[in-house]
């Protein structure tokens, strides 16, 4: 079975005012992706602190063009989109 791929105007349940660019549900596990050029201090709350606004226990990741590191940021998963696209289909 494939996913389910949703938007903030398409998945209604992370509250008003919560821009995530993707909801991906599969097996009814849900994981939650916010995607961004660059992080930095103009656009760290925006794009940070809408997955941390979310309060479930499911992986909140963003996804950088300009960082070649994986690493957890504030509970966030901080994927570049190289090692994203390698991903097997079981890993996202």
């Amino acid at each position: 079975m494939g996913y389910e791929v949703y938007t903030s105007e398409t998945y209604q349940h992370i509250g008003e005012n919560k821009e995530i660019d993707f909801v991906v549900i599969k097996n009814q596990k849900i994981s939650y992706f916010q995607f961004c050029e660059t992080l930095d201090e103009n656009n760290y709350k925006r794009e940070i602190g809408n997955l941390l606004a979310i309060k479930d226990a499911y992986p909140k990741n963003i996804i950088l063009v300009d960082d070649r590191t994986t690493k957890f940021l504030d509970g966030v998963n901080r994927i570049n989109i190289i090692d994203f696209l390698k991903l097997e289909e079981d890993k996202v």
